[in-house]
């Protein structure tokens, strides 16, 4: 991967994810549904040690940390505080440190994650990583939606940044992140995609519009809604200050490195030219790109990418199409036994009251 961000040109944290216990010892309840022997396969499959997955991180960050002139940095990133040890959690916080990158940890993206740190800590996932140092300024949390006052203001206190990634948390019915209260606490907040499989899409201007509009129809006081400004601080320096990089990019000033993206403005997303920065964020969808300079290189001009062959890519994706549907289809077979566990599982920590509510639904309607 170090390999191909190099030669297109892009700036890039690299994440080594990592998941340290097997997967049906990371969620509630799922075991009393499973059968034993399922149980006992799923626990023979090996998982790495903490040992192992420090050792990889420290030889990542000599190998490949720092590579493209600066441009591709490693960070560690144990998939959840309930999917690793609290060993491997803490060791990766202060390797982030040490080597001052980002530890990014998915933390409270559903309310299934809210029920895990009861069942599993007796306490929320903030409360358990602050309780054993794995809170950071170095820290990123991808989603933070199911969050309590609490949890904010330790995440406050520690410096620690939020992904926001509201297209995501849509498709995957996740909730809705209380973009007020973590503005009105202090948190960095940065936008994010997440992945193509949960998102669809890896354009930022899509999240961009998505974060300035979905909180508007959470709380019928205008005042509270996002506002321009923030919408474009939390795509541009919050997220560079979520990524550790807030004093060489995320803004356009003299001793910065030369990122940045230059629009087209005769088009129609700008016509008639009012206020940009409303029409970048309310119109613009990525057509208007003219060009594109990472640490001062043109990897997009005219609209095309100048580092690689778009057409070449897109005709070997689709002649390895056959290949892709049937790896799909065999994962999906071998998932099947699971199915009605996890929906199970599902349904009863949907059914479980908690501290917070982040659906727009009234939760009374779907307790126990």
């Amino acid at each position: 991967m170090f390999d191909s961000y190099e030669e297109l040109g892009i700036r890039a944290n690299i994440s080594g994810h990592v998941i340290s216990k097997p997967f049906i010892d990371t969620l509630p309840f799922v075991t009393e549904y499973l059968p034993e022997s399922i149980i006992k396969e799923v626990r023979g499959m090996p998982v790495p040690t903490t040992d192992e997955y420090l050792a990889f991180s420290r030889d990542a960050f000599g190998t490949h940390h720092g590579r493209g002139n600066g441009r591709l940095r490693y960070m560690v990133a144990p998939s959840g505080p309930q999917r690793v040890g609290s060993d491997l959690l803490v060791g990766a916080t202060e390797m982030a440190r040490e080597f001052d990158a980002e530890c990014h940890v998915h933390v409270l993206e559903t309310k299934t994650q809210l029920v895990t740190g009861d069942e599993m800590y007796g306490q929320s996932l903030v409360a358990y990583m602050h309780s054993i140092g794995a809170l950071s300024r170095n820290t990123t949390f991808a989603h933070g939606i199911w969050l309590t006052d609490a949890d904010m203001e330790m995440i406050a206190d520690a410096g620690t940044s939020i992904s926001h990634n509201p297209i995501s948390n849509l498709k995957l019915g996740s909730g809705i992140a209380a973009w007020r209260k973590l503005q009105d606490a202090g948190i960095n907040l940065g936008l994010g995609t997440d992945g193509c499989s949960s998102s669809d899409s890896p354009r930022m201007l899509d999240v961009i519009k998505m974060a300035a509009l979905l909180h508007k129809v959470t709380d019928p006081d205008y005042t509270s809604w996002p506002r321009v400004d923030e919408v474009l601080a939390a795509a541009t320096i919050g997220g560079a200050k979520s990524a550790v990089l807030d004093d060489s990019i995320g803004s356009l000033e003299v001793g910065k490195q030369a990122d940045m993206v230059i629009y087209n403005l005769e088009t129609m997303a700008f016509t008639p030219r009012q206020k940009l920065d409303h029409q970048l964020v309310y119109s613009e969808n990525g057509s208007s790109i003219e060009t594109v300079i990472v640490n001062g290189q043109v990897v997009v001009d005219g609209g095309e990418v100048t580092t690689a062959d778009e057409g070449a890519l897109r005709a070997e994706l689709t002649e390895r199409l056959d290949e892709i549907v049937a790896w799909q289809d065999n994962l999906d077979d071998q998932n099947k036994v699971l199915t009605d566990a996890f929906s199970k599982m599902y349904h009863r920590a949907m059914s479980t009251h908690g501290p917070v509510n982040r659906f727009s639904g009234d939760e009374k309607a779907w307790l126990a």
